[in-house]
């Protein structure tokens, strides 16, 4: 299969992990980590607690034939399994962060001469694995950095293919944000979804799909709202949460500087928005009623008009034009 595995401790490492799967161009991805993250398909990441996990996930995947391997972290003994007991044809490693940068730093060592390795030593001596963390460095077929080895010094200087991946010109404009939602949407009047509900489910999985289409440079979570939807956003949307009620400050700043379009259902947010942003309304989970819709819309327009003549008109946005 044409699929890349990749092993990252944490979320943390995730937006240099997707530069360098853009990079390679990888669109087909699994993750393994030690903790849980929003991917963009909640059925693409495994989560690694304990050795049971770790021993069934080997077991599980042992026969797959992956393209890629990617990975840092090369020090974390999940990784070291994944290296020795998968079937990958090319390895990828990246810079876990400025111990790259930090001279012989013994994570690059390549040997077992830090105390408390006698048992890693031992267990080379007799399997030949693990191998010590500076050893995997010779086997990845390129390494990628960001620190860029021409102006400053790196462990990795001598590595047959170390790549430079300038960040700063990978960095693209904000010129979409996505208003979440409060969970409470699940209310519908009539009746309560409930959160483990089959209709709740198809109903995130849905607005998700959507979501992911417009591929907004931001998604805001709002305060009341869960993690359902999010698990299911592409790893490329950057999720905010958690900004003190501070949304429509973030959204004007991002407009001063970048033509923006902003998208919702109906927050309030939007109330405090600069008037000449403009704004998309979308009925995610279609739980207004058409004529209702278009009159909170219509009225919303009147509200800018009113304050700004100038203003612009914003819109409804159908589901079926995100298919």
């Amino acid at each position: 299969m044409s699929t890349a595995i990749i092993f990252i401790q944490d979320s943390y490492y995730l937006k240099n992990t997707n530069l360098i799967l853009d990079e390679l161009n990888i669109k087909s991805k699994i993750f393994v980590s030690r903790k849980d993250f929003a991917t963009g398909n909640a059925s693409n990441l495994f989560t690694i607690a304990n050795f049971i996990q770790l021993l069934c996930f080997i077991i599980k995947n042992r026969n797959n034939n992956y393209k890629f391997l990617v990975a840092s972290n090369l020090d974390d003994p999940i990784f070291k399994c994944m290296f020795h007991f998968l079937s990958y044809e090319s390895f990828i490693s990246f810079d876990e962060g400025q111990r790259s940068i930090v001279a012989d730093d013994f994570y690059f060592h390549e040997d077992f001469n830090k105390p408390g390795q006698r048992r890693n030593k031992l267990l080379n001596k007799i399997f030949g694995i693990p191998m010590p963390t500076g050893k995997y460095f010779d086997y990845s077929d390129k390494h990628f950095t960001f620190y860029h080895p021409d102006y400053i010094y790196h462990n990795l200087s001598a590595h047959k293919n170390l790549v430079f991946l300038d960040k700063e010109k990978i960095v693209k404009p904000v010129s979409k944000i996505f208003v979440g939602i409060s969970t409470d949407w699940r209310y519908l009047g009539t009746k309560t979804l409930s959160l483990e509900s089959q209709e709740y489910i198809d109903k995130i999985i849905a607005a998700a799909n959507v979501i992911n289409f417009i591929n907004p440079d931001i998604y805001l979570m709002h305060p009341r709202e869960n993690n359902d939807l999010v698990d299911y956003l592409n790893s490329s949307i950057n999720i905010l949460r958690d900004i003190s009620g501070q949304s429509h400050n973030l959204i004007n700043k991002i407009a001063s500087t970048n033509e923006l379009v902003v998208f919702s259902d109906k927050s309030g947010v939007l109330f405090d928005l600069n008037n000449d942003i403009e704004i998309a309304f979308i009925d995610l989970f279609q739980r207004f009623d058409i004529v209702f819709y278009s009159e909170f819309v219509d009225s919303f327009n009147k509200y800018r008009k009113g304050i700004d003549p100038s203003s612009k008109e914003c819109f409804i946005k159908k589901l079926e034009d995100f298919k």
